[in-house]
């Protein structure tokens, strides 16, 4: 009545599930063990990670003087 082509989506969501928790355990020791490892380290600051890829975009100003400087070289 059922054929295995009713079978095989449930058994890839179940295995793609499976896949993703594994990862997301892995990371999850990593991220444990480099506390560990660096806790003593002052040079080690999550927060720092956080500022370093904040946007650095300004919107604020204009670029035309920029530009003309650049055409100009």
């Amino acid at each position: 009545m059922f054929g295995i082509e009713y079978l095989a989506p449930p058994l890839r969501i179940a295995r793609s599930a499976r896949l993703w928790v594994r990862a997301q355990l892995r990371l999850r020791r990593f991220a444990a063990q480099m506390d560990a490892r660096f806790r003593g380290d002052p040079r080690y600051q999550l927060d720092s990670v956080t500022c370093g890829v904040a946007s650095r975009i300004d919107d604020s100003g204009d670029d035309t003087e920029l530009l003309r400087r650049i055409c100009a070289a």
